[in-house]
């Protein structure tokens, strides 16, 4: 058990909630002691602590929780765990982490305030269906940008905006999702990510929807191009289908069907590598008579 954790714990909720180290010791103990105990020079009474944490507003397992993981291990951990959940379309699960954790005080810094604000949006719009209130958590994250002084958007902030999108898409506001998703790229493009950060291909597959149900049948393929040449130079098959399968419906909707039927294809043996049978199954439905001419 690592006690300075604790001392450490005890000052950065301390700080947060703006009580000087004479105030957390009133009816408790000294100052000084209180300064030991943030330093990890002294080991605090089991009887200390209670009252520390009861001050603070905390549990006191709380204290013995973050003394045996350190405190970017348990955040990390956590991300992870929402992140796992999304990917498995889990968002009960991403729901309930972040219930319990948003009152965390682990939880102080703003990028880690942002990522549960964004998630518990996601997880109230696929769970409640509450549009509007999903809405308004999103746009709350991003705005906590304006709480630093600084110009560039952070990936998070951009992935925020890929959300906002998404949920105005799903709700077919595509006047209000084409513009958001817009205002992704653009900030992406200032950011110099790592080759396997694969948010540019989500964002131009996800305009690319938009523009297909307006149909704007070229600005679609424009981004679909975009994505599916990164995703060729990165030797991935991330949303490779998918974004094959876009090109092949945006062909249909020019009345190009050779075009069409050729992107259907190349979407249909990517779709059986990997073993999407949902998606195979909407190619056999939708496009059974264009995939049978000759």
């Amino acid at each position: 058990m690592e006690y300075k954790l604790i001392g450490q714990t005890i000052k950065q909720i301390r700080q947060r909630k703006k009580i000087t180290q004479k105030a957390l010791a009133q009816g408790i103990c000294t100052q000084a002691q209180i300064s030991k105990i943030e330093n990890g020079e002294v080991i605090p009474l089991s009887i200390t602590l209670y009252e520390i944490a009861k001050k603070l507003g905390v549990d006191i397992n709380y204290f013995f929780e973050v003394s045996t993981s350190p405190r970017s291990d348990y955040i990390n951990e956590t991300k992870t765990i929402i992140r796992e959940a999304i990917d498995n379309i889990d968002y009960q699960t991403v729901y309930e982490v972040v219930s319990s954790e948003e009152k965390n005080p682990l939880f102080h810094e703003l990028e880690d305030r942002q990522f549960l604000l964004w998630h518990k949006g996601i997880a109230l719009y696929h769970l409640k269906n509450k549009y509007e209130e999903s809405l308004e958590l999103l746009y709350k994250a991003l705005h906590l940008r304006d709480e630093r002084s600084k110009t560039l958007y952070s990936k998070t902030e951009v992935e925020i905006f890929n959300s906002i999108g998404v949920i105005f898409l799903e709700k077919e506001n595509y006047a209000a999702s084409i513009p958001i998703f817009n205002e992704g790229l653009h900030h992406l493009s200032k950011l110099n990510l790592p080759e396997n950060d694969f948010i540019e291909v989500r964002l131009r597959y996800n305009l690319s929807r938009a523009y297909t149900e307006t149909q704007r049948y070229d600005e679609s393929n424009k981004h679909c191009e975009r994505a599916i040449s990164l995703c060729l130079s990165r030797e991935t098959m991330y949303l490779l289908g998918e974004l094959f399968y876009r090109v092949g419906e945006n062909y249909l909707g020019l009345e190009n069907k050779e075009r069409a039927k050729e992107y259907v294809i190349k979407s249909k043996k990517i779709f059986e590598v990997q073993e999407k049978e949902y998606l195979l199954s909407i190619i056999e439905e939708e496009m059974s008579d264009l995939l049978s001419e000759q």
